[in-house]
């Protein structure tokens, strides 16, 4: 097998996961939430 060298992006799914978090939210609260502001949060360990 080739080793190959290729400069891929990947994801974690966190900021999917935030907005269908955010979207049930709204369905309830009839309140869009900041999306952004969580999903930094997340990324950063500031929340477990």
């Amino acid at each position: 097998a080739q080793d190959y060298k290729a400069d891929i992006k990947v994801l974690d799914g966190s900021g999917m996961l935030v907005g269908q978090a955010a979207q049930a939210y709204f369905v309830w609260r009839n309140k869009m939430p900041e999306i952004l502001p969580v999903v930094k949060a997340l990324k950063s360990g500031e929340l477990k």
